[in-house]
């Protein structure tokens, strides 16, 4: 529980600051070379610690059983052609 608790936590604040990234980034298209590698740098590091934090919650759902995992058999080979295409 404090798991899921302290993701949800972390995860809010994240939100508007990404969105605010994302909004510089498409809209203001005056940006210096500089200012704008910071900004896409910034954007890419919040969702990669989203991607973190949903990991983390899906931790917790799998070890609170609330998240079932359908194991299928796969063809690692068809798969790796897939991922090349």
């Amino acid at each position: 529980h404090f798991l899921a608790v302290l993701s949800h936590e972390l995860r809010t604040p994240l939100t508007p600051v990404l969105l605010l990234a994302e909004d510089i980034l498409q809209s203001n298209t005056n940006l210096s070379s500089e200012l704008y590698d910071s900004i896409s740098l910034i954007h890419r590091n919040i969702k990669l610690e989203i991607c973190l934090i949903d990991d983390l919650l899906d931790l917790t759902k799998i070890s609170q059983g609330k998240l079932v995992l359908n194991k299928n058999l796969t063809s690692v080979h068809q798969l790796i052609l897939h991922t090349l295409k």
